[in-house]
């Protein structure tokens, strides 16, 4: 399979990379089962077609910029990753519109005719919830009327329901933050996962018995809660078993506001710093908190390993 091309446009810059496309539109953050299912559809009539799959969405987060969340400035899935998940999909193109304030402006009308017809989509795939153009005016009901009036199909594709609840970037970014990394997996269809690199920390794990690996990530990524999770360390193409802490360590620092992202890797004993890895979250074990003593921390840090083992015995 060949590799994504990712295309930066305006409404200036499409016509010279306009080819005919099967387009799925969306802000697609995370790649969860719903966006699956509606790359899918897209995926499925650009093969009857035989035209190519492409996606059109937006960078940054339209919320990081209409609303000011800087929450949306931190990400579920960064483009690197996200890249490999939709080139996995079958995504051949990936048309990536920035997103400002003057984007974020124009109406409706404008948004179908200088970025839709402009990149040529014959059929274009959304979600039941899909809004465009100014404050949301535009909706699925009004593509299908734009489609009709500019010669394109549009299919509209049902939300996936997880019980009672639409499935959303907004409820797994909610999953995240309450640590619940089973519901997660069970949403992305895979476990969650970071990427840095290993930088010098303060070596307390080593005077404990137990070296930890300190990871500067690569992205803004959106973290689950603090605490302690079993994980699963890709390095070098092998996956080791881990023990991972999120949070500001309360027995060494009383008062510490920025928080660390460290892992005691099992039955492991190379020298990485500096080096690559990645990392996939498995459960949350416990809530990050305040020894008494040295002696506790490391009878509870023997407990959280034979859990992340027990963990590992189940999958």
């Amino acid at each position: 399979m060949s590799d994504t091309q990712i295309v930066r446009i305006n409404s200036e810059s499409v016509d010279s990379i306009a080819t005919k496309t099967c387009l799925a539109l969306g802000n697609f953050d995370g790649v969860h089962i719903g966006h699956q299912k509606l790359i899918q559809e897209a995926k499925n009539i650009s093969v009857k077609k035989q035209v190519p799959c492409a996606m059109m969405t937006f960078y940054p987060h339209p919320r990081s910029v209409v609303m000011d969340n800087k929450d949306y400035q931190k990400l579920i899935t960064p483009w690197e990753t996200k890249k490999e998940i939709l080139n996995s999909l079958g995504v051949e193109i990936i048309y990536l519109v920035g997103f400002n304030m003057d984007f974020a402006r124009i109406t409706p009308t404008e948004f179908v005719t200088n970025y839709i017809r402009r990149v040529q989509a014959i059929d274009v795939v959304v979600g039941e919830d899909f809004k465009y153009g100014k404050a949301g005016q535009g909706t699925a009901a009004t593509l299908l009327e734009d489609g009709a009036k500019h010669g394109f199909d549009v299919l509209t594709v049902p939300s996936v329901m997880y019980g009672d609840v639409k499935v959303s970037s907004s409820l797994i970014r909610q999953l995240l933050l309450a640590g619940n990394m089973k519901e997660t997996k069970h949403l992305l269809n895979r476990d969650l996962q970071i990427r840095g690199h290993i930088i010098d920390g303060e070596k307390r794990g080593r005077t404990l018995g137990f070296p930890t690996a300190n990871i500067s990530l690569s992205d803004d990524y959106l973290l689950p809660k603090y605490g302690v999770y079993s994980v699963k360390v890709i390095y070098n193409d092998k996956a080791f078993l881990g023990v991972l802490n999120i949070g500001c360590k309360p027995t060494f620092h009383k008062n510490k506001q920025e928080s660390s992202v460290e892992v005691h890797i099992l039955d492991f004993d190379e020298d990485i710093y500096g080096k690559h890895v990645s990392i996939e979250f498995m459960e949350y074990i416990r809530e990050e908190r305040r020894f008494d003593s040295k002696e506790q921390l490391i009878e509870q840090i023997n407990t959280d390993i034979q859990q992340a083992r027990n963990i590992y015995k189940k999958l």
